[in-house]
């Protein structure tokens, strides 16, 4: 890998640790709200929820699919909207309204043959800690609570629903030398 090749989107530097963490991950795990999404939720006359996706976190979502990284979804909330939006992205694995992630990531290991091992994660919130704990490589958005600073193994450059999966995401392609730019 030259050195062109380890800088981030922002041309950050990445670190040779991180990308000794993350060039065996093959599922990424993202919560939704806060870090596909910018946090905030619409509510219309009818109760109908509305939010807002990034294009460029949906294509490196699209891109880790290509390159045969599983990614995964798990939040504390249902939403339909977020059914018809990773349908759109051929997410498999959607799970919603789980206030406990722990056992739910265990069932995804189990359903893909995979470990903790070869797990990122990326979240937001409180509710993030237990399962950032448990995987290989975690992640906070930049706007995260502050107490996952102290966990994670990356903060993004970028705040939830405003590119920071994409960072993500093109941060697991450039360790395992699948995108180069």
């Amino acid at each position: 890998m030259n050195e062109k090749n380890i800088k981030n989107i922002n041309n950050n530097l990445i670190t040779r640790k991180i990308l000794n963490l993350v060039k065996n991950i093959k599922l990424l795990v993202c919560d939704i709200d806060g870090v596909m999404t910018n946090n905030i939720i619409y509510v219309d006359h009818n109760g109908e929820e509305l939010r807002s996706f990034n294009v460029r976190d949906s294509y490196g979502i699209f891109c880790l699919k290509k390159f045969n990284i599983e990614v995964a979804v798990i939040s504390g909330r249902y939403s339909k909207v977020v059914n018809y939006y990773c349908n759109t992205l051929n997410i498999k694995y959607i799970y919603q309204n789980k206030l406990d992630k722990v056992p739910v990531l265990h069932e995804i290991l189990n359903q893909l043959n995979l470990t903790v091992d070869d797990t990122a994660y990326i979240g937001d919130d409180l509710i993030d800690i237990p399962v950032m704990k448990l995987v290989k490589f975690s992640v906070a958005v930049f706007d995260a609570h502050p107490a996952l600073f102290k966990i994670a193994n990356y903060v993004t450059n970028y705040v939830g629903g405003n590119g920071a999966v994409r960072e993500v995401c093109d941060l697991l392609l450039i360790a395992q030398n699948k995108l180069t730019y």
